[in-house]
Order: structure tokens, then C-alpha cells, then sequence
């Protein structure tokens, strides 16, 4: 007979019910709940992790090129050119700028892009009002960010342009007097963008030849973005071997480099922390491991005097207490997945609070996450009721039955 056969006939014997099977039980649910838990929280996590990919995926390029020091660099004609051979590309110029309007006033950053800026990011789709206009014939206009429109109170249709001033570099001779060279203009506003909090309180966006015209910047970029029609990684290789060296090349996740490893750090510990409880949890099969090697004990002896070794005997109770394990984290999948998909489609929890970019709660099912959760939890058990089995004496055992 298998061992894993006769496991199954130790554990559903009919005589075998008793206080053991109420112990065993109750490890199977000390197995489910961390297990349906580790689910559904790295599931909540990965929802959220997604949202924010996704928030951001509509305001950030899929590569932007950036100078290694200060705020802006140069570019040749000849060198955009090669670059423009695999990817779509759009020219930035930024700098910091004081919108006024009927006395309401906001500090902003001014981006100054091209006509080919809505090729290479999705920025258009997060117009809240109006339109994403950043010239009309040879006249700038402006896309405020929501923010940016709520600290200025200013809404579209306001009639009056926005008054921008910006702090220009004060040449050598006039340093000493201490007074700053503003240039100042005005600004019809097209639309009002939302994408993040952070985002719609700092951005601005216009024609990029207004801002050089501000500036006195004529030749200077702040970055290239671009959206490749090859890999990242080969169109990365092949920037680097057009332009130098002092300028860094930045997927998506690069740009936003600490919050996606802030986020990365939060699910490492998030689910070594759940582990832990599941490890906790999963303490109460050292005392069904027990339990059942005592109660069986008679059963092993008649194993023992048919031939069956000491070492087999040890393993089938490993094998009769795993079935626990493995019910318990079957039991927690079936649960934990239950949950996720009841969210995913019907959407029963809501979150609290108003204006925000999604009112429930979002859920997102990693295979990943499922296997590892999987293979942690029966790990664990494993390691709990080899170290519990092998504890015991099964000669002892035996020889009360044997006398």
C-alpha cells in the first residue's frame, strides 16, 4: 500500500474521530486564514500598485533623456535626426514660474513642449476641462494643472489670460545690487489637467518657444522624451552611442525611482511580516503532529511488526500531518481568491472619502504572488511537522502496544 494512501486512511479512518480530528481541524483553518490573507492583502497591494503605474504611466514617456548635472543641455540636429530613426520623439524646455491672477498667486514649474509631445505620453486623456492646447496658430496657450487652477481659483471660461513671471540669470555686473531680472508675459489657458496631486500642483504646460522666449534660453532643452518603436533596452544602447556620456537615459520606473522602491520595499515587508503570521499560525500543527503519532501509535506498531521500518513509519506521519497543511492552504486559496475576484468584478468595498481617482478598493491577482504565497505557507508547515515528527520516539511508542 502507498504511504500516501494509508496517510489518507489514518486521517479519515472512522475510528480515528476524536479529539485529534478536532485538533487537526482547527489547523486546517490556523493554515487558511493567513494564507487567504497573504492573498488577498499582496493582491490589494499589487491594485494599488497598478493604479499608481497607471496614474503616472499617462504623464511619464516611455524613456526621457536628462543631463547628468545642472538643468539643461544641447542637442544637434544631426543627433536628434538619428535618434527620430527608431523613436518618436518631443523637446522640453523647463523652468520655474509665478502665475498671478486676480490676486491669487502659485509657484509652478513651466514645461515648455513641441507639437510632438502628445506622441510620446497619453497626457491629452487626463484633461479634466477644456482642451489640451499648447499653441493655436502663433499664439501660446496654456494647460494648468488642477491644482496649480485651484490655488490661482481660476476655472475655464475666466476671460482674463494668467500673468507669468519668470526669475531670469542675473549677469556678473549686476550680482553685488542683489536684484533679481524678472521677465514677465501672459498666458491664455486652454484647459486644466489631473493626474496627481503632486503633479497638479506643480505643472504648467506650454509652447516650448514661449518658454525660450521667457527664458532667453534659444538653444537649450531640459529633456528628450520618447516612445521607441524598438525595445527600451536597444534604444537606450543606441542613445548612449549617439550622444555623450552626460546625459542619463531613464525608463518609466527610473523616473519615479524612489516611489516604485518604496512601493517594491512595502511588499517585501508586507509579506514577510503576513509570513510571519502564517508561521505563527501554523505553530498549532506541532500539537496535531503530536497528537496524531500518539494516537496512531497503535497503528504503527502493527506497520512495524509487518515489516515497515522506523525511517517509512516517520515519513508517513510527515505525509498524514502535510495533509492537513496542504487542506489548510488549499482551503485559504479557495477563500483568499474568492475574495479577490468578488472585488475585482462587483467592487462591494468602497473607500471612504471624496474626489478621489477610484472609490473602491483595487485588487490585482499576481500568479506570482499566489505561488509564492502557496509554496511559503506548505514550506513553513513542512518545516514545523518534520521538525515536530522527528522529535518523537516511535520505538516507545510502539513497545507499549508491543508488550
Amino acid at each position: 500500500m502507498k504511504t500516501n494512501s494509508l496517510s489518507r486512511k489514518f486521517l479519515f479512518s472512522k475510528k480515528s474521530y476524536s479529539i485529534v480530528n478536532l485538533v487537526a481541524i482547527v489547523s486546517v483553518v490556523a493554515v487558511a486564514v493567513p494564507t487567504a490573507a497573504m492573498i488577498i492583502v499582496l493582491s490589494l497591494h499589487n491594485g494599488l500598485q497598478n493604479l499608481v503605474e497607471n496614474v503616472f504611466g499617462d504623464f511619464d514617456s516611455e524613456l526621457k533623456i536628462t543631463p547628468q548635472k545642472g538643468q539643461y543641455f544641447a542637442i544637434s540636429d544631426y543627433q536628434l535626426s538619428q535618434i527620430e530613426e527608431f523613436a518618436s520623439t518631443s523637446l522640453t524646455l523647463e523652468t520655474n514660474a509665478i502665475l498671478q491672477w486676480e490676486g491669487y498667486s502659485s509657484v509652478a514649474v513651466l514645461r515648455g513642449v513641441d507639437d510632438n509631445y502628445t506622441e510620446v505620453n497619453e497626457l491629452p486623456s487626463t484633461i479634466k476641462r477644456g482642451v489640451w492646447l499648447t499653441r493655436l496658430g502663433e499664439i501660446p496657450r496654456g494647460v494648468l494643472g488642477a491644482g496649480v487652477s485651484y490655488n490661482l481659483a481660476y476655472s475655464i471660461g475666466m476671460g482674463r489670460p494668467v500673468n507669468v513671471s519668470v526669475m531670469l540669470p542675473t549677469p556678473e555686473l549686476l550680482k553685488s545690487f542683489g536684484v533679481p531680472l524678472i521677465k514677465e508675459s501672459t498666458l491664455e489657458i486652454a484647459g486644466i489637467f489631473t493626474v496627481d496631486a503632486t503633479v497638479d500642483s506643480r505643472y504648467v504646460f506650454t509652447d516650448i518657444e514661449f518658454v525660450r522666449e521667457l527664458t532667453g534660453l534659444s538653444d537649450a532643452i531640459s529633456s528628450i522624451e520618447l516612445r521607441p518603436n524598438i525595445s527600451n533596452v536597444e534604444a537606450t544602447r543606441r542613445i548612449q552611442q549617439i550622444l555623450s556620456s552626460d546625459i542619463k537615459i531613464e525608463n518609466k520606473k527610473e523616473q519615479r525611482a524612489m516611489m516604485y522602491s518604496t512601493i517594491e520595499a512595502e511588499k517585501v515587508m508586507i509579506y514577510f511580516a503576513l509570513l510571519l503570521v502564517a508561521l505563527i499560525a501554523a505553530m498549532s500543527l506541532a500539537g496535531c503532529s503530536l497528537m496524531m503519532t500518539t494516537e496512531k501509535a497503535h497503528s504503527a506498531s502493527v506497520l512495524r511488526s509487518l515489516g515497515m521500518t522506523e525511517r517509512k513509519v516517520r515519513a508517513l506521519f510527515v505525509r498524514l500531518s502535510m495533509l492537513v497543511v496542504v487542506y489548510g492552504v488549499a482551503a485559504g486559496v479557495a477563500v483568499g481568491v474568492g475574495i479577490v475576484a468578488v472585488q475585482y468584478y462587483f467592487e462591494p468595498l468602497k473607500m471612504a472619502g471624496e474626489q478621489l481617482i477610484v472609490d473602491s478598493y483595487p485588487v490585482l491577482l499576481s500568479w506570482v504572488d499566489l505561488t509564492t504565497t502557496v509554496l511559503s505557507v506548505l514550506g513553513v508547515g513542512f518545516l514545523i511537522v518534520w521538525f515536530t515528527t522527528r522529535s518523537v520516539n516511535f520505538d516507545i511508542n510502539v513497545a507499549k502496544y508491543e508488550q
